[in-house]
C-alpha cells in the first residue's frame, strides 16, 4: 500500500511540475523525440540502401560464351566443369537460338524479324554463371576463362569492380553516420534533461525534503 502512496504521490508531483514548466517541458519532449526519429530515419535510410545493394549485388552474374563447334556432349560436360568450381551457385544453358529470341525480345518491335535480317545467327552458345559471393565474380571469371572450350567470359568487367568500391563505401558510411547520430543524440539529449533537472533545482531539493519526512513518519 505504501509503495502504491508513494507511486501516486510521485505521479501527482511529476504532472503538477510539467504544468508548471510547460515551455521547458515541451522543448525537452521535443528535442528527445526529434533526436530519436533522426536517428530512426537515418537507421531506416541505411537499411533499405543495404537491402538495395545486396539486391544489386545479388544480381551480377558472367555470360560464358563458348566454341560453337562443341557438340551436345562437350557441352554437358563443359557445364559439369563450370558447376564444380568453387563458387559456383548457378549455372545456366543458354542456346544461340534462345539467345537471339532475348535480343528480339530487347527491341519490342513484334513487325520487326531480326532472323531475317542477319541470315544465320551470328550469336554463340554461352552459359549464364552466379556466384555465391558476388565479390568473387572477378575471380571466377578468371578460372572459367582457362576452361576448355570457353571463348570469352563477360562480367561486366571494370563497372563491377567499381560498384563495389562504391556499395563498400556507402555502407562504411552510413554506419558512420549512425555512430555520430547517436553520439550526437545521447549528448543533445543528456544536456537536455540537466538544463531541465537545472532550472528545477529548487523543486527537486523541496521534493526531496518533503519525502523525506513522508518517510520519517512512515518509520513512526
Amino acid at each position: 500500500m505504501s509503495s502504491l502512496k508513494n507511486f501516486g504521490y510521485f505521479f501527482g508531483e511529476t504532472i503538477k511540475s510539467l504544468r508548471r514548466n510547460r515551455l521547458l517541458s515541451i522543448a525537452t519532449i521535443s528535442t528527445v523525440a526529434i533526436c530519436i526519429l533522426i536517428l530512426g530515419a537515418a537507421v531506416l535510410m541505411t537499411i533499405n540502401a543495404g537491402n538495395f545493394m545486396n539486391r544489386l549485388e545479388s544480381d551480377l552474374e558472367m555470360a560464358v560464351f563458348v566454341d560453337n563447334a562443341l557438340d551436345k556432349s562437350q557441352l554437358n560436360d563443359l557445364e559439369y566443369e563450370i558447376k564444380k568450381l568453387p563458387g559456383v551457385k548457378s549455372i545456366e544453358f543458354v542456346s544461340k537460338e534462345q539467345a537471339l529470341k532475348n535480343l528480339q525480345k530487347k527491341f519490342g518491335d513484334k513487325d520487326y524479324d531480326l532472323s531475317q535480317t542477319l541470315g544465320k545467327n551470328p550469336l554463340p552458345n554461352s552459359f549464364e554463371v552466379k556466384a555465391k559471393n558476388p565479390q568473387d565474380v572477378a575471380k571466377l571469371a578468371k578460372k572459367v576463362e582457362k576452361l576448355q572450350g570457353v571463348d570469352k567470359v563477360n562480367y561486366g568487367q571494370g563497372v563491377v569492380e567499381k560498384l563495389f568500391q562504391v556499395t563498400r563505401w556507402i555502407r562504411i558510411i552510413s554506419v558512420a553516420v549512425i555512430i555520430l547520430l547517436a553520439f550526437g543524440g545521447v549528448f543533445l539529449i543528456a544536456t537536455t534533461i540537466r538544463l531541465a533537472i537545472f532550472s528545477r533545482r529548487k523543486e527537486i531539493y523541496l521534493m526531496k525534503l518533503s519525502i523525506l519526512k513522508d518517510l520519517k513518519k512512515l518509520d513512526t
